[in-house]
């Protein structure tokens, strides 16, 4: 809350325009970061996804430019629909520089958008351990991964009138496990 407050006090106050280029990387991590720490996904993702383009190695000390491409793509599958992902990720101009420094977020994300659920959510759990590992990241990989396979399942099923079972499992079970309790949870 505080660095929330504290960014909207800078934002306030007219500063000459190149200051205000300079301090706009740092401004929005900073948002971006306390938005995660409070589990709120969607505004984490925006602010992320609104880092200018070209922050270089200047704010390594905060977030790497790599740090943006993950949090602002794992918050942005986690709380965006499949169109909001199509416009404000992979058309987003800005944000396309800091993808191609982790493709596999871009990857995870063109897969969900393309409606390759089960591919999207291997593609993330290859680097569940080193997202574990991240300081600002590991609190919260647990609920962003289950909020983006939820979105998978339900996402999977708007275009059938009807899904057995089995293909459910094929999808999204793996070898020899059942989504039959997960999606039990789902219902209720």
């Amino acid at each position: 809350v505080t660095v929330q407050s504290n960014v909207q006090k800078i934002l306030a106050v007219a500063l000459p325009a190149d200051e205000e280029k300079l301090l706009q990387p740092y401004l929005k991590i900073g948002m971006g970061l306390a938005s995660l720490a409070e589990g709120k996904f969607h505004d984490a993702a925006i602010s992320f996804l609104g880092v200018d383009s070209g922050m270089g190695s200047t704010y390594n000390d905060t977030a790497s430019p790599n740090d943006v491409a993950v949090y602002g793509g794992l918050c942005a599958l986690a709380s965006m629909n499949r169109d909001e992902l199509q416009r404000r990720v992979l058309e987003n101009s800005n944000f396309r520089a800091y993808l191609e420094l982790e493709p596999h977020i871009r990857r995870a994300v063109t897969f969900f958008v393309n409606g390759r659920y089960s591919a999207c959510l291997s593609t993330l759990e290859t680097y569940r351990n080193d997202y574990l590992l991240d300081i600002y990241l590991q609190r919260h990989i647990s609920e962003i991964y289950h909020k983006i396979r939820s979105k998978s399942i339900i996402q999977y099923f708007i275009p059938f009138s009807c899904v057995t079972l089995d293909s459910l499992n094929a999808a999204f079970g793996g070898p020899g496990l059942s989504v039959e309790e997960e999606l039990v949870d789902m219902i209720q």
